[in-house]
């Protein structure tokens, strides 16, 4: 197998499945992009604040786009060169899906990225824009932390990140436009919180951005392009929702933005460009899904999402979310998504 070499000895190959999902991607590319600009005619009800006509939005529906006879940890991301959805789904033998689409659509496409010896306890994915892949992040029970880098024309290719000692609980993972490093946030049993951060041609590191006596239950992460800081999300056994935000130049600081009675399952974020809030996810352990709107010198909107995009008590295991979407997996095995916007009928 011909294979072309990236920096930091990563390497990209062809791999099963990627000849369908090119096929696919170019087929559908020119229909995603008519209805993502079908959908910014129509406009967005972007929350917070809510604009006077908002009660005149549709309200979002959560979709069925999967069913696998068991998984174990869900993520999403958004590519903007193609204007496709991508979840990510680990399934209890190993094996690691992708699937791609739009949520307008009521069916994605599903290509096969890998399969683990291990089982994988947690999943995140971001997009860089220097080069056009498409990363996703996996933290496995023996202790290691993958990235798995793919492109649709270029190919796909592993590498181990990080091995840990302590069991991993959930990862995140996310890129930083302004000194093109990658970032994978990683939460540990014995209740500390790594940064891994990589360049493929700087390396990498990895340092203790927090330790935490409470157990941890959820990770996410994100970049905020109005301050240049970076986010850490963890969600915490005692019903605290977390953040921590620092930047190579300015420090680091915490803060609690929600508290919950009820137990945090799992919890991710992302940055809205449009309204420059930062949106976090929360899942909660009666089936409810919470969303957390905040930002600097800005209140914090805390609210749960309607009854109809809720799940039964005690059936959700893993939560993504991006500026277009939320993921959700259930342990019926079967993952959801959810529009984070409503569309509106104008």
């Amino acid at each position: 197998m011909k294979a072309n070499t990236l920096g930091n000895d990563r390497t990209v190959g062809s791999q099963p499945g990627t000849a369908l999902r090119i096929g696919l991607a170019r087929k559908y590319a020119t229909v995603a992009r008519s209805l993502m600009l079908a959908g910014s005619v129509a406009g967005l009800c972007l929350l917070p604040p809510q604009p006077a006509w908002a009660s005149l939005c549709v309200p979002p529906q959560k979709i069925n786009i999967a069913q696998y006879s068991g998984i174990t940890a869900v993520a999403n991301f958004y590519t903007p060169d193609d204007f496709f959805d991508h979840a990510l789904v680990a399934e209890s033998n190993g094996t690691v899906h992708e699937l791609f689409g739009d949520p307008g659509w009521t069916r994605y496409s599903d290509a096969v990225l890998t399969v683990y010896g291990s089982r994988v306890v947690g999943l995140a994915g971001f997009y860089t824009p220097d080069d056009g892949f498409r990363h996703a992040i996996a933290g496995l029970a023996d202790g290691t932390v993958h990235e798995i880098f793919y492109h649709p024309e270029s190919g796909l290719g592993d590498a181990i990140l990080a091995q840990y000692s302590s069991k991993i609980i959930d990862v995140a993972g996310f890129y930083t436009p302004d000194d093109g490093f990658r970032h994978a946030i990683v939460g540990l049993a014995d209740g500390t919180v790594h940064e891994i951060f990589y360049h493929p041609e700087y390396g990498q590191g990895d340092a203790v951005i927090a330790q935490y006596s409470s157990r941890i239950r959820g990770v996410g992460g994100f970049y905020s392009s109005d301050d240049g800081f970076r986010h850490a999300i963890i969600g915490l056994a005692n019903g605290t929702v977390r953040e921590i935000f620092y930047h190579p130049e300015h420090g680091q600081g915490t803060a609690v933005i929600a508290r919950y009675t009820t137990p945090i399952v799992a919890t991710d974020g992302y940055f809205a460009e449009g309204s420059a809030y930062r949106e976090v996810f929360v899942a909660l352990g009666d089936g409810t899904i919470h969303r957390i709107s905040f930002g600097p010198d800005r209140p914090v909107y805390k609210r749960s999402l309607p009854k109809s995009l809720n799940f039964s008590p005690g059936t959700v295991l893993g939560l993504g979310s991006d500026s277009r979407t939320a993921v959700v997996g259930t342990k019926d095995a079967k993952v959801w998504v959810i529009p984070t916007y409503a569309r509106c009928p104008f």
